[in-house]
């Protein structure tokens, strides 16, 4: 029983020490790669959006609810085309009623020029002629100072027709509104003065001289209305129609204000584009100046902004080159350069701000897509570089695996990491040096390098 427990311990034992021992006493192949100086590219990979030349919010200069949305966000419009429309009937109800009201002034202008104009220049050809009429007469008065009575009645009789004829025309003209109460009154002056001076005819044909004064004083009443009348007419040329005009000016003034008020209702695209974001929808209340559209005038280039190590400030300047990735588009590169660097560092993250600019437009590159950004931030040359992953550390140590007699040995090295997954080798290796890139190994292991035989 004892032999049999020693012999299982003796088995397990060998077992153990075979276990521990075969990666020192078997041989395994190892992938390698050899030192190599080259040139290399120093770059930083930063991770950001694409921004697109510029994202434009587009709202109402007006408030109102929502009638309508014409379009679908990925739309892409032309310059003008309608976005959406607020409800406008109020807007549209504003024009009709302006649009009346213009017509009203310009009929009444129309109104002064015409109608008010003829008939006060009709009166003021009416007291022309009586003007005339009267000054005839004083005329005669005056240079026949024997003029038979009864010729001077007859006058006197004319005037007095004629004073009644203007006292009847200027009655119809009152009744109808078309003159004043106190062109009337002068109209019925008139008429009496007429009458007056028919008494004193007929007085004087019945026995009296001819009154030489009285001639004159006709003279002077019918001057008198020439005067009224042509201050009639100058009242409806100039201050009513001053008045008129001004009136029309206003209609025209409020009708265009009411339609910029109706245009407002719309919301238009200002350049040709596409609808990135849509912020609300038909039915819903709008305030003026609220963001209803995202829109993405059409541009020629994309821009990306990335953040990067406050580290790297001073390094990354205007004018570097890079190049821009996505996950979404793997098999495509995008070249790029830095425009614009941040002056400010973002404390919260402990990074700035890159803005970059590709080359030329890429239609696939839409706001907000996350991208990574390798920025070339200088050149190494005659420099050896190796992979991050075939770089150890431990213990804050870098070293990597190389051969020595057929043996797995760790190989101290100083290294700098250049971004792009690769580390700078500054000292530890030199041209041809082996580098062990299998995983797993272990110091002291047996190995044999890929493609060597036995």
């Amino acid at each position: 029983m004892r032999k049999k427990i020693f012999y299982f311990s003796l088995v397990i034992a060998l077992m153990i020490t075979g276990y521990l021992l075969w990666p020192i006493l078997s041989v395994t192949d190892s992938s390698f790669v050899k030192a190599e100086v080259d040139d290399y590219l120093e770059t930083v990979i930063a991770t950001g959006k694409v921004t697109g030349e510029e994202v434009v919010a587009l709202s109402f200069q007006t408030s109102g609810n929502i009638e309508i949305i014409q379009v679908e966000e990925g739309d892409k419009v032309e310059k003008g085309h309608v976005l959406a429309v607020l409800d406008n009937q109020g807007e549209k109800n504003r024009i009709s009623q302006q649009e009346n009201l213009l017509k009203q002034a310009e009929l009444h202008i129309s109104k002064l020029q015409n109608r008010d104009h003829l008939e006060a220049q009709e009166l003021l050809n009416q007291a022309l002629a009586q003007e005339e009429i009267a000054l005839l007469a004083y005329e005669n008065a005056r240079d026949y100072k024997v003029i038979q009575s009864e010729e001077m009645l007859s006058q006197a009789k004319i005037n007095a027709q004629s004073a009644r004829n203007f006292y009847e025309r200027s009655k119809e003209l009152f009744q109808e509104e078309l003159i004043s109460a106190s062109d009337m009154e002068e109209a019925e002056k008139n008429l009496k003065l007429a009458e007056s001076s028919l008494t004193v005819t007929q007085g004087d044909y019945e026995g009296s001289s001819t009154d030489l004064a009285q001639a004159k004083k006709q003279l002077e009443v019918a001057s008198s209305n020439v005067s009224l009348a042509n201050s009639t007419l100058d009242s409806i040329s100039n201050e009513k129609l001053r008045v008129a005009r001004l009136e029309k000016e206003q209609a025209e003034i409020l009708l265009e204000e009411a339609h910029l008020a109706y245009d407002n209702t719309y919301l238009i695209a200002p350049r040709k584009g596409q609808v990135y974001r849509l912020l609300t929808s038909p039915g819903g209340y709008v305030q003026t100046g609220q963001e209803i559209i995202s829109f993405i005038p059409d541009a020629e280039v994309n821009y990306v902004e990335v953040q990067v190590d406050e580290d790297l400030t001073g390094q990354i300047i205007a004018g570097l080159e890079a190049v821009i990735t996505s996950n979404a588009f793997p098999e495509k590169e995008y070249s790029a350069v830095v425009s614009r660097v941040s002056p400010g560092i973002d404390p919260a993250r402990g990074t700035f701000k890159v803005r970059l600019k590709l080359e030329e437009f890429n239609e696939e590159l839409v706001p907000d897509l996350a991208v990574f950004a390798e920025i070339i931030i200088g050149s190494l040359e005659n420099s050896i570089v190796l992979k991050q992953n075939h770089v150890y550390q431990e213990e804050e140590i870098d070293f990597v695996y190389s051969i020595k007699e057929g043996r797995v040995i760790s190989q101290e090295v100083e290294v700098e990491r250049i971004g792009g997954g690769l580390a700078l080798v500054k000292e530890g290796l030199a041209p041809g040096d082996i580098i062990l890139t299998s995983l797993g190994l272990r110091e002291g292991q047996r190995i044999r390098l890929a493609g060597e035989e036995d």
